[in-house]
């Protein structure tokens, strides 16, 4: 499974480490965590840095957080796109 750290999240998808983290605590997306050289790093996986540059092309749109979420993962390809497979839980919209 190939992964990318915030970093490269960042650089990809033009959203702030900072915003990632945030939407972490929403429960919006859920990296996995990887011990790197003794510290815990988060880790996206390719679909997840997918889902975020969908999302960021929706709120750029005018969608608000909630519904650019909503709608990135209502669009995913149908085996992709389970809440579980990306950490986004139904529960939150």
């Amino acid at each position: 499974m190939s992964v990318k750290t915030i970093g490269d999240v960042t650089k990809e998808t033009g959203v702030h480490p900072a915003t990632l983290r945030r939407w972490e605590t929403l429960n919006l997306i859920k990296p996995e965590r990887m011990s790197i050289g003794g510290r815990s790093v988060r880790v996206y996986s390719l679909a997840q840095v997918d889902l975020l540059k969908r999302v960021r092309e929706l709120l750029d749109e005018g969608f608000n957080l909630q519904a650019a979420f909503k709608r990135a993962v209502t669009l995913r390809e149908p085996e992709i796109c389970t809440a579980e497979a990306e950490g986004i839980s139904a529960r939150n919209y």
